[in-house]
């Protein structure tokens, strides 16, 4: 880091008919200079001069001389060693009483450094942590001084030595650490003529991953990793989920940063990281366009760097993994981080960083990160605000198909009782430049999450509590009309308890907590009955019917997030606090209402209508082959089995349009509350025999989905039960 001196004015002699030059630049350390030092007026023009540099080294008589003009005015060229102040004077090499002063700054050199990740079972024995350059190639290793904070509250000093070329160094230093995790350490590097430098470096744990850890599989198929709060989530095209989660770092001012690879039907995750970084927020995991992966984090940081906001990549899918440092004071003043997206080019990382709590939108701040150029980074301070007053709630970002960035939240001056109004505002224009838009209100309510990927984008909120969860598409900036896809009352009542993604074929999942569809107990806001619910859209098609993920022992389910493979099939994790501590809660989805035939094509219920409250309590249910004609397989024959409440039991189709209608058998759906709310969930099957060219005989398809029948919830009777 480059020392700034304060610019000091030139000191002027004249004498006779000498004169200092009206202004002189500032030098650098070690880079030559050719400078106006005098100016000399006839008749006292010499035809020769001496130039004593104010440095100690030997007068100049060579490398200077007179204007071809002969106007009197002398260069000088000079290399300075060290930074400081110079006075230089200039004489006439035939008459000493005739000679001009002037004054040169000269600055100090910038010196860098750039970390060099080692493994922490090597420090043991001596490892390279950092290179230095220091603009000044006349330095020597004597210069400068190491520290070298190892990230696990061990600080000693590093040895300099030259790295073979003017002006590059190396800095080394030993410790013996006593734990597996990785550590992120910190180097500063001081010269003697006080230029600073500071970089970050990665200790990798013993052999590049901690051991694996596994999780406590329930009945219904959720996992339990103990000790973990604050999860965040991206899948792979296959299923694989990257998680990461906050723990306690005894000794510590924050939490360390735990990375979990967990393939589809696995409970040990294959690759395991503890990153040790001070954390004093959530952590947020992204995945570009390219597969890499983004641990984004506000940290208390090491001794050297202080705090602000750590980025953590992997271009290999969580096997290797490296460091950006960003001094962005985002942490404990701030916020955490409430919402990120990446560029379609996977250069620069957006981030929301601010307080969950409606009303506090002063500590917002909103910043773009560019990844391939560390320390370049842009802000913007309360993106909320409007004419200096705090207006809207900034509550999530994601970048559109077109490469912009689009932020949403909702007004904070709505009256209490009254549904706020949603709005959303452009951050960059299609090339990733900042734009100054306006804040553009939209119908809607509470904001809770922007979704995209290249087929489109979604904005996901709730008018009110008891109207549960809309989806409004976006076509570019353009939003349309709001589709509830969720009709029970929601506890997402600020936009906290709920979450929608893509996936990389199109496909759209919402998940979110409510207390009915069966899982309330005897009233309404029992504490013992809050389920997880999901819904999947296929792409260019409708919602299909929600499934019940799990039944929680509590209401909170903190960081819930839902995200899935190109088949729609993935996972949903959220933060679960029982009597044992937090947890972090990992559940399969299902989509057992598809079966993938091949590449192109899979073979998929449909279903009418698609909304869960039916009068007549039936449902239209039909089997379609989805994908291109060429090679597209032809179904021969559907045997439908209903399961308990459901008619017909049994039935049989083998011609087109292969389809079914299922009647819910009213008495025998339960009334899980005085309200009156009847509920009934049972399992229709699917045996669907097909043919595909050019192949022979018929192939099986085995489908199922689960179909909820409720009705008869009455608000009205919910709130008078409330006041008994």
């Amino acid at each position: 880091m480059r020392r700034i001196l304060l610019i000091l004015a030139a000191t002027f002699a004249a004498i006779l008919g000498a004169a200092a030059p009206a202004y002189a630049d500032n030098a650098i350390e070690g880079t030559r200079i050719n400078q106006q030092v005098a100016t000399f007026t006839p008749p006292s023009v010499p035809t020769k001069v001496t130039i004593d540099w104010g440095d100690g080294t030997a007068k100049d008589t060579t490398g200077v001389g007179l204007q071809p003009d002969k106007s009197g005015v002398v260069i000088g060229s000079h290399v300075y060693a060290k930074f400081g102040f110079y006075t230089v004077k200039t004489t006439d090499a035939n008459n000493p009483d005739n000679s001009a002063t002037t004054s040169i700054i000269v600055d100090d050199a910038p010196v860098t450094a750039q970390g060099i990740d080692f493994t922490a079972a090597a420090a043991g024995g001596g490892v390279t942590v950092a290179s230095v350059t220091d603009g000044n190639p006349l330095g020597n290793p004597a210069d400068f001084k190491a520290t070298i904070d190892w990230g696990d509250g061990t600080t000693t000093d590093g040895t300099v030595s030259s790295a073979g070329a003017p002006g590059k160094y190396t800095v080394t230093g030993a410790h013996a650490y006593g734990d597996t995790d990785t550590h992120i350490a910190g180097v500063t590097i001081r010269s003697a003529d006080l230029g600073t430098a500071n970089t970050s470096v990665q200790a990798t744990g013993v052999g590049a991953t901690d051991p694996p850890q596994g999780a406590t599989k329930g009945a219904d198929g959720t996992l339990t990793f103990p000790g973990g709060h604050t999860p965040s989530m991206v899948v792979e095209d296959d299923g694989t989920a990257d998680l990461v989660w906050a723990v306690d770092a005894p000794g510590r001012t924050g939490d360390s940063i735990v990375y979990c690879k967990l393939p589809r039907g696995a409970t040990v995750c294959a690759t395991k990281r503890t990153f040790v970084v001070d954390a004093l927020t959530a952590p947020k995991i992204l995945r570009d366009r390219f597969g890499g992966l983004h641990i984004v984090v506000s940290y208390n940081g090491v001794l050297q760097l202080g705090g602000g906001t750590l980025i953590i990549n992997s271009g290999d899918a969580g096997q290797n993994w490296s460091l950006t440092f960003f001094p962005v004071n985002t942490g404990l003043f701030q916020g955490g981080i409430i919402d990120a997206t990446m560029s379609n080019d996977g250069r620069t990382l957006y981030a929301l960083f601010g307080d969950f709590v409606p009303g506090d939108e002063l500590n917002q701040t909103y910043a773009s990160f560019t990844l391939d150029r560390a320390g370049v980074f842009g802000r913007e301070d309360n993106p909320g605000f409007v004419n200096g007053s705090a207006t809207y709630s900034a509550r999530t970002l994601a970048t559109l198909p077109d490469g912009r960035v689009v932020m949403a939240g909702y007004d904070t001056s709505a009256k209490i009782g009254a549904i706020p109004r949603a709005a959303i505002r452009v951050m960059t224009d299609a090339n990733g430049n900042g734009v100054s838009q306006p804040w553009v209100p939209i119908r809607g309510g509470v904001v809770s999450k922007l979704a995209s990927s290249a087929q489109g984008a979604s904005l996901m909120g709730e008018q009110d509590c008891d109207k549960g969860v809309d989806i409004l598409p976006l076509r570019g900036t353009t939003v349309g009309a709001a589709r509830q896809i969720a009709g029970d009352r929601s506890v997402a009542c600020n936009g906290a308890y709920e979450s929608m993604s893509y996936d990389s074929a199109g496909g759209r999942h919402a998940v979110w907590l409510s207390d009915e569809d069966g899982c309330a107990g005897k009233k309404w806001d029992d504490a013992g009955g809050i389920c997880i619910l999901t819904r999947y859209a296929r792409p260019g098609a409708d919602w299909g019917p929600k499934t019940t993920v799990a039944k929680l022992p509590t209401a909170l389910a903190r960081g819930l997030s839902v995200a899935t493979g190109s088949d729609g099939q993935g996972w949903v994790t959220w933060e679960s606090n029982g009597d044992n501590g937090a947890s972090v809660m990992v559940a399969p989805t299902q989509v057992e209402s598809e079966a993938q035939v091949d590449a192109d094509h899979r073979i998929a219920l449909s279903f009418k209508p698609s909304s869960e409250c039916s009068k007549s309590g039936s449902y239209t249910i039909g089997v379609q082959v989805v994908g291109p004609n060429k090679g597209k397989p032809t179904v021969k024959s559907v045997k439908w089995s209903a399961g308990y409440g459901l008619t017909p039991k049994t039935s049989s189709d083998d011609k087109a349009p292969f389809s079914a209608t299922i009647a819910t058998d009213k008495k025998k759906a339960r009334n899980i509350s005085s309200t009156g709310t009847v509920v009934l969930s049972s399992v229709l099957h699917a045996t669907v025999k097909y043919s595909v060219p050019g192949k022979k005989g018929t192939q099986t398809a085995k489908l199922q989905q689960t179909l909820s029948y409720y009705c008869g919830i009455s608000w009205d009777k919910v709130r008078k039960s409330l006041k008994k």
